[in-house]
């Protein structure tokens, strides 16, 4: 049996990944042709240790420009805002809950007080009309 011959592709991203990159690395079947946006142009030597981001108007990879950690800092500090923005909207929605909640609690009680005035006044005149000694 022939063993399946593969190439190395990259996945390309317009934005840098939590891992700092620009892309992912795969492997298809080496036969396959890959279009936007895969490319299976390798990452030249001198671009290993940079930040590499594959250029799809020059079908070339370029330096860019950028710090592997500060970028992925800068990634981490932006997702720390986006769940702070949510707790945040998560907080608010509770808060209105809770409010809407205590209102209806009020409004239950109120409710159950009505019934409980409204059962002593019918209890209290069935009490009368029995008890009135005029019966018929």
């Amino acid at each position: 049996m022939a063993e399946p011959n593969f190439k190395q592709v990259y996945r390309t991203y317009e934005s840098q990944q939590p891992d700092g990159t620009f892309y992912a690395v795969g492997f298809f079947p080496a036969s396959m042709t890959v279009v936007w946006p895969f490319t299976d142009t390798p990452i030249p030597d001198a671009l290993k240790t940079k930040v590499a981001w594959y250029n799809w108007d020059q079908a070339r990879w370029e330096d860019k420009g950028i710090d592997p950690v500060q970028g992925q800092l800068k990634t981490l500090a932006d997702n720390i805002k986006t769940a702070a923005s949510a707790a945040q909207t998560a907080g608010e929605t509770a808060t209105t809950a809770d409010g809407k909640a205590t209102d209806a609690s009020t409004q239950a009680a109120a409710a159950q007080q009505a019934l409980l005035e409204l059962s002593d006044l019918v209890l209290s005149k069935d009490t009368t009309t029995t008890t009135g000694g005029d019966a018929k």
